[in-house]
């Protein structure tokens, strides 16, 4: 499963909640998870096990044993 798909499992199950936008050549970008909000000056970026990540949240494959964290950057 993508990673979106587990974010969109955990926002059924009421574990998190998070708003965003779909674009047809990029994949889903996520504008908002939990207390995080992006802005016009910060956007909201993720870390797969400590680094930046390099792929949306809807192309990449989640693997046991990542760490994911968002910040605003």
């Amino acid at each position: 499963n993508s990673f979106y798909d587990a974010l969109v499992e955990a926002k059924e199950e009421k574990l998190i909640d998070f708003a965003g936008q779909n674009y047809p050549a990029l994949g889903f970008f996520l504008t908002d998870i939990g207390d995080l909000h992006s802005n016009k000056d910060k956007d909201l970026m993720y870390y797969i096990n400590g680094k930046e990540a390099y792929l949306g949240v809807s192309s990449y494959k989640l693997k046991d044993g990542d760490i994911l964290k968002w910040q605003l950057e």
